[in-house]
């Protein structure tokens, strides 16, 4: 592991993804160190790990440079940087950074494949107010065996006790189903039991992530002849364009949310979870991302929620805000009437009835229709 400065530490997002609702996030580690065949930190040139060194003084100042107000979450982790490095216990750098968050009452959203460390610095991280201590996002593939054996085999295997005592202790607790590789973790036969255990402990959400496209791509030259014989000529004719596998996508995600609202399974991070723990713009661009996804899945219109959260989005800050103000959103492109009085109501009513709602009907099975959904 190398040990350089930072210049930066906390990237502030111009808009909110429609997955992870949160306007500011950062890293301890640039990389990882699972070196996974599927992911992107294993196709770099470059593979050291990088820890910024000047990190939580580097923090502490853009925190207030930025004016980050307290119970704001801020993203930790994720995509090719894991939160915990394989020696935290012992250099507890990640730990620094957490306890340096919740010491200004920020709430962390921490992305890891291995909650362990979690669990060992428990104490230190209970003794902050419940409201702000962090979210916790276990990432895992549920691949099989042998395909996992192959594909990460530096990952650690899922102990459902200690994700059980995580949340037990408080911690808000969500799966992210990732990567999910089609005909081979999509099938969901490993997930089974796994959803028994999920509802019983009472996680607060289950997300899933696709490997991309471009990550189909790269799998193919990971290929080991014996153990991808009978998947390798399917998952070839699905990276010929990227229209196939969204194509085949589609249905495969339906499928395995069907059995996630069976299971009862939250979808997404529930609005509690992120309720006014951000400026509304960035709130209000989440619920409308949520509501074109809780849309699809009931088969109604849903565009317009879309174009929506993407136009106020892109809209500056401050012109936003002063149109909020007038109460004139209408003259932003992509908000009409419908959307602004819903926006109205939520800025200056606080209500998201329709936001529950919307998710109420998804849950209670009222969807999919019998068309299905129309993924776009």
């Amino acid at each position: 592991m190398l040990t350089q400065p930072a210049k930066k530490i906390i990237q502030e997002h111009a808009s909110i993804d429609p997955w992870f609702p949160v306007q500011f996030s950062l890293n301890v580690f640039s990389g990882c160190e699972y070196n996974c065949h599927y992911c992107r930190a294993n196709w770099r040139e470059n593979k050291k790990i990088i820890y910024k060194k000047n990190i939580v003084e580097l923090l502490k100042r853009e925190i207030l440079n930025l004016k980050i107000k307290p119970y704001t979450l801020i993203g930790v982790g994720g995509g090719i940087n894991e939160t915990f490095s394989f020696n935290e216990n012992k250099n507890q750098k990640s730990l620094e950074v957490i306890e340096c968050l919740l010491s200004y009452k920020l709430q962390p959203i921490i992305v890891t494949k291995n909650v362990l460390p979690l669990m060992e610095f428990k104490q230190k991280l209970l003794k902050y107010e419940k409201s702000i201590l962090p979210i916790i996002v276990y990432s895992h593939s549920f691949l099989p065996r042998s395909y996992g054996e192959f594909l990460e085999k530096k990952v650690p295997e899922i102990d459902f006790n200690l994700l059980n005592e995580i949340k037990q202790a408080g911690f808000p607790l969500g799966i992210l189903f990732a990567p999910i590789i089609p005909t081979i973790n999509d099938q969901f036969n490993e997930m089974e039991n796994c959803l028994k255990n999920f509802t019983a402990m009472k996680v607060d959400f289950f997300l899933l992530n696709y490997l991309d496209f471009s990550g189909l791509l790269h799998l193919k030259t990971k290929f080991n002849e014996e153990l991808f014989a009978d998947k390798k000529n399917f998952i070839a004719s699905l990276s010929q364009s990227k229209q196939q596998y969204q194509a085949y996508l589609h249905p495969s995600a339906l499928s395995i949310y069907k059995k996630l609202i069976q299971a009862q399974l939250s979808l997404k991070i529930p609005h509690r979870l992120f309720h006014q723990k951000m400026n509304f713009r960035d709130e209000l661009i989440a619920v409308f991302y949520y509501l074109y996804f809780y849309k699809k899945i009931l088969n109604e219109e849903a565009s317009f929620f879309y174009r929506a959260a993407w136009s106020i989005g892109k809209t500056p800050r401050d012109k936003w805000e002063l149109k909020l103000k007038q109460k004139k959103l209408t003259n932003i492109k992509g908000v009409g009437r419908k959307i602004a009085k819903m926006t109205y109501d939520m800025a200056f009513k606080g209500d998201f009835s329709y936001l529950e709602e919307t998710i109420m009907r998804v849950m209670e099975g009222l969807g999919p229709s019998k068309n299905g959904p129309t993924w776009t």
